[in-house]
């Protein structure tokens, strides 16, 4: 009795062309490969572009608000320099005089009072200041900020 005929065709060389038949399915062709690649690049392409536009619309927006702030700022600045309220139109020569006044201390008064306590034999002694905070306010009342000084170089001051 012989093998059945399938058996003896897949035996024979039926299994390796049905393997090759089936492994060739899944062979990829090289112009469909180009076809999803270019489609997939113009995807990309695409998507960078929109994500620059988006980027530079929120820039825009940004600035927009960014501007708003500024002349809103300048509104109000007006405002406190226009002022008919000596108070308000006054707050910042006081805070300069209330500065001075903390350096006059610290630099000059305190040491004096310190030497005359020592020289009539006092215990008391002068407290010092928080030069921290008076050199803060000093800085912020001149402007000699970072702000200030690039204003100065580039010539708007």
């Amino acid at each position: 009795m012989g093998l059945p005929k399938v058996l003896s065709d897949l035996i024979g060389g039926g299994v390796l062309e049905g393997a090759a038949t089936i492994i060739g399915k899944f062979k990829e062709d090289p112009t469909k490969k180009a076809e999803l690649q270019a489609a997939a690049d113009a995807s990309a392409a695409e998507f960078r572009i929109t994500a620059f536009k988006l980027e530079r619309e929120i820039e825009k927006e940004i600035n927009a608000q960014a501007n708003a702030i500024a002349l809103a700022q300048i509104a109000v600045n007006k405002a406190d320099a226009d002022s008919k309220d000596k108070f308000q139109s006054r707050w910042r020569p006081a805070i300069g005089w209330i500065c001075g006044a903390g350096l006059t201390y610290q630099l000059f008064l305190r040491p004096l009072i310190n030497f005359f306590a020592q020289v009539f034999h006092s215990a008391a002694i002068a407290e010092s200041l928080d030069m921290g905070t008076l050199m803060t306010l000093l800085f912020g009342i001149l402007g000699l900020g970072a702000m200030r000084m690039q204003e100065k170089r580039e010539g708007k001051a």
